[in-house]
Parts: structure tokens; C-alpha cells; sequence
């Protein structure tokens, strides 16, 4: 699996979270798609996942996913709670976000923006 597989993987798992049951949604390093390609390609210390070339961070920390984890958790908790799902679904928008920004094809098209205004 390449970078960039692993990166749109993730962020079509996150986008199908928002049509899951929120009791049935699984997060973790076992399931995680930018967690095994770190596994892949490198030691399994996040060193090698997109996200920790971003944040300089391990387990995910400096990105939107803890917010996403436990708005999840709460609206798994409280799954008919329209308040709950609202938060769960914007929790999850930014993670999406995150992720994708993560994509080199994300990286172009800001820098071709960038050189397009200077």
C-alpha cells in the first residue's frame, strides 16, 4: 500500500462513520488503515505514519482525532440525541479534513494556489 492509498483509505473509513450506528464505530490501532501503514513501511512508532510527519507527534496527538474519538463515544452513548450526532459528524468532518489535507495532491494544489497568487 502506498502513502497516498493509505491516506484515501482513512478518509473514506471516516466518511463512512458518518452513516454508522455509532455504537457499531471501532477506532484504533487495530483497525486503523494509517496505523498499518506505518506497520508496513516502518516500526509501528508512528514515525512513518502522515500524520506524525505533520504533527511530529505519535499516537495521532496534534490532530482532530481524540475530538472525533470521544464525540463518538458520546453520541454512542447517547445515540438518538440529534445534539450528540451534530457533534459526532462535525468531529468527524475535521478529522476528514485532517486526513486529506495530508494527500500530496492536497500539498500541490495549496502550493499551486500559492504560486498562482505570488
Amino acid at each position: 500500500m502506498t502513502r497516498e492509498e493509505a491516506i484515501q483509505l482513512t478518509a473514506e473509513r471516516w466518511r463512512a462513520f458518518l452513516r454508522s450506528d455509532p455504537r457499531k464505530i471501532v477506532i484504533g490501532q487495530e483497525t486503523c488503515v494509517l496505523c498499518a501503514y506505518d506497520r508496513e513501511v516502518g516500526q509501528g512508532d508512528c514515525k512513518r505514519c502522515p500524520k506524525f510527519d505533520r504533527t511530529g507527534k505519535a499516537n495521532c496527538e496534534g490532530s482532530p482525532h481524540a475530538a472525533a474519538y470521544y464525540a463518538i463515544q458520546f453520541w454512542a452513548e447517547n445515540p438518538l440525541s440529534p445534539l450528540a450526532q451534530a457533534l459526532a459528524s462535525t468531529a468527524i468532518l475535521a478529522e476528514i479534513a485532517f486526513i486529506e489535507d495530508l494527500s500530496e495532491t492536497a500539498s500541490m494544489c495549496q502550493f499551486k494556489q500559492l504560486d498562482i497568487k505570488d
